[in-house]
């Protein structure tokens, strides 16, 4: 679990025990005999942080009776669902879920490590129709006989928009390295392959599934006569100092065992000490006649080119997507 995650599990259960506190202990008295004034003005101080911990959290928070009715809500709540937070008392809690996951609420909220809170990223319902999306922290907690829940949500909208921003600008970015008469690979820092483009099949033979994970030597790829020079290319480009871009030529084999001139344009990502993080390269093949046709006659390729990828791009864009919604 990423370390920020840890950080905001640690925050809810800690906001959760006082707010449970609070519900629990709302109706109760300070003791008038505890034989000690100073005791019972520190107790009632106490409950009065509790509160201020409920009514004030930056987290809606719900308590519900165990048996899926609201039995509290703070402020926040009634903002996120668009209402006074106590008209929320006695409302059934799954009815600040859309329709459609009203049927599932209790299959939605189970589940999780026992004594931790169970996560899940839903979209709950306002008044008046609309939803949002929100991250919900879920937790049981015993009190007496009585076993209650507690929720605490996050509104997630500005999150939800920024990962679509980022998927779109990722799908564009992709969409124009595809696109161009290019190829590119992708490497980690010991230049073991990460991406393979499909330009890189085409001009290669080999397939991602072929090569991803292999360092180029380690399969007929290196055009034997240039083998040392792509060996010394890599030791340069592995130290600290190297640069951050550079270019060579050489020849490698395809598949077929015919082999390809090709122009290399490499850039380094490194760390703040100038260690590689991974290495990226765009790869011209020098042969290319279309490369040094006139503008019009390579436009006319680059457009054929879109047209026969756009689906297939697509669809790398939505995988991407829902990597992104699930991380």
């Amino acid at each position: 679990m990423p370390l920020f995650t840890e950080l905001l599990v640690f925050l809810l259960v800690s906001v959760g025990m006082l707010a449970i506190g609070i519900w629990i202990g709302k109706s109760a008295q300070p003791p008038t005999d505890v034989g000690s004034g100073a005791l019972a003005s520190s107790l009632q101080l106490l409950q009065k942080r509790e509160t201020a911990f409920f009514t004030e959290s930056p987290f809606a928070v719900l308590v519900d009776d165990g048996n899926g009715n609201i039995v509290d809500a703070n402020p926040i709540a009634g903002e996120y669902l668009n209402c006074a937070s106590n008209r929320l008392k006695g409302t059934r809690l799954e009815e600040i879920f859309p329709p459609s996951l009203k049927p599932h609420v209790e299959d939605l909220l189970a589940g999780g490590t026992p004594g931790r809170p169970h996560r899940v990223e839903t979209k709950i319902a306002r008044s008046g129709g609309d939803t949002i999306p929100v991250e919900i922290f879920c937790r049981r907690v015993k009190n007496g006989t009585t076993e209650l829940r507690v929720l605490f949500l996050r509104n997630i909208a500005e999150r939800k928009r920024r990962e679509f921003e980022l998927t779109e600008a990722t799908r564009h970015l992709k969409f124009h390295l595809e696109n161009g008469p290019l190829a590119y690979i992708e490497f980690d820092e010991k230049f073991r392959v990460t991406k393979w483009s499909r330009n890189a099949e085409h001009m290669f033979g080999w397939k991602a599934s072929d090569v991803n994970g292999n360092h180029p030597f380690d399969w007929d790829f290196v055009y034997d006569e240039d083998a040392e020079r792509m060996e010394e290319a890599f030791l340069q480009l592995s130290r600290t100092d190297a640069p951050a871009r550079s270019t060579w030529k050489m020849k490698q084999y395809r598949k077929d065992g015919t082999t390809l001139e090709c122009r290399w344009f490499h850039s380094s990502e490194r760390d703040e000490k100038g260690k590689p993080i991974s290495h990226f390269c765009l790869i011209r093949d020098t042969e290319d006649s279309l490369l040094n046709a006139p503008l019009e006659v390579s436009g006319r390729s680059d457009h054929r080119l879109g047209e026969t990828r756009t689906q297939e791009l697509n669809l790398i864009a939505l995988h991407r997507e829902r990597q992104l919604l699930k991380s």
